[in-house]
């Protein structure tokens, strides 16, 4: 998680907190740790926790929301050179995410926070270098922190490859080389993994020259979190319908191609070149009456989970929970409906209230689905009913 060193370089996972000056003490006197990760904080020790696991640095000064998640933060270089004066810290060492130099390591905020990263090309696609600091414990007892601290950057071998190389004996049982032949097995190695990346480059160009490769790993990722943050994706284009912006003030679907990208950047992240995928996936609408904006709903269902196993939860499923769902609402008189929808009887259906009903008719759905129920009822109301939705 954590742990500062005798020479007051702080290792931690992700960075500081959004409180730090209270990041040292809270971490110190923390007793037990629970086994999860406390996404809903309730005390200054889960805050802390959350934070130094989630948060990442950033250029400009103060502490704003994590392109991560709306409860997680981003902090400045006066937060990260405040913090080191505070406790004393000379380096602040956070790994989390790729450097954006793309070599392993990279030095922020007045060269007081390097990010180390030892995944060398990360997921398959990235083709990032990985890098290790390297702390020699003589500079660091005389003080020399700045010389003591040495980045090696590396490109890893293929994991078959890695596997198949011979292992030596640990040293104990090895006679103790002299330091001529210990310099020369040096430099073979670093000659042999010079050539071992050059010729990892030169393949990943040969058989994949167009990048097509790259780009089905980049839009499989992008996939993955359209699914996982469709809800809050749907959410921030439904608030900037174009058609909310015109003189009808009804909603037709779509955004305009700036708001689709900022929406992307907010929730999904800003590490991925939208304008590239938006022309990869072709969202941008090239015909009258909407030429230039992206329909939202084709881009959203574009991205859906499909299971295909037999003996798995399917379409028949959806099929047996609205089955189930009618069948026990025609056996209900209009009093009852009313009833078990609009129970504050304010003639409006709030969330809440569409979540207690389901619960009550025991269909078998979720908060979240009965949460996407009730939206997908407001995608589809008419205009009349749309100011009576909470």
């Amino acid at each position: 998680l954590f742990g500062p060193s005798r020479a007051k370089i702080l290792v931690v996972h992700g960075g500081l907190p959004r409180v730090p000056s209270q990041f040292i003490s809270t971490l110190k006197h923390m007793g037990v740790r629970g086994p999860t990760i406390p996404m809903r904080t309730c005390t200054m020790a889960e805050v802390c926790v959350k934070d130094c696991l989630w948060s990442d640095p950033k250029e400009t000064a103060g502490t704003d929301v994590s392109t991560r998640g709306a409860s997680l933060i981003q902090f400045g270089p006066d937060i990260t050179l405040g913090f080191c004066h505070q406790e004393l810290i000379g380096l602040i060492v956070r790994s989390h995410e790729v450097p954006p130099t793309g070599e392993g390591f990279s030095f922020m905020h007045q060269n007081r926070l390097c990010t180390v990263f030892s995944a060398s090309n990360y997921k398959g696609v990235e083709h990032n270098s990985g890098a290790v600091l390297v702390i020699t414990s003589a500079l660091l007892s005389v003080g020399n922190l700045a010389g003591s601290v040495k980045p090696e950057v590396f490109y890893a071998p293929q994991l078959g490859k890695a596997c198949a190389a011979e292992l030596e004996p640990p040293q104990e049982l090895s006679p103790k080389p002299s330091e001529l032949e210990r310099k020369t097995r040096e430099a073979t190695r670093l000659v042999e993994a010079n050539k071992e990346e050059a010729a990892t480059k030169v393949a990943i160009k040969k058989d994949d020259p167009k990048g097509e490769l790259i780009e089905e790993g980049v839009l499989k990722i992008v996939g993955e979190l359209v699914v996982a943050h469709k809800q809050e994706l749907w959410q921030a284009f439904w608030d900037k319908d174009m058609g909310k912006q015109s003189s009808s003030n009804a909603r037709n679907g779509f955004v305009s191609l700036q708001v689709w990208k900022n929406a992307c950047e907010t929730i999904l992240g800003q590490k991925v070149l939208w304008d590239t995928v938006a022309e990869v996936l072709d969202v941008v609408e090239k015909v009258p009456p909407h030429r230039g904006g992206v329909d939202y709903n084709r881009f959203l269902h574009r991205f859906h989970v499909v299971i295909s196993e037999e003996s798995c939860v399917g379409p028949t499923w959806m099929e047996g929970v609205l089955a189930t769902m009618v069948d026990k609402l025609l056996r209900l008189s209009v009093q009852d409906l009313l009833d078990l929808f609009d129970q504050d009887k304010n003639g409006r259906l709030s969330i809440a209230e569409l979540s207690e009903a389901v619960k009550r008719l025991d269909v078998g759905l979720s908060s979240a689905q009965v949460r996407s129920l009730f939206l997908t009822f407001a995608a589809h109301c008419d205009e009349s009913a749309e100011e009576d939705i909470e």
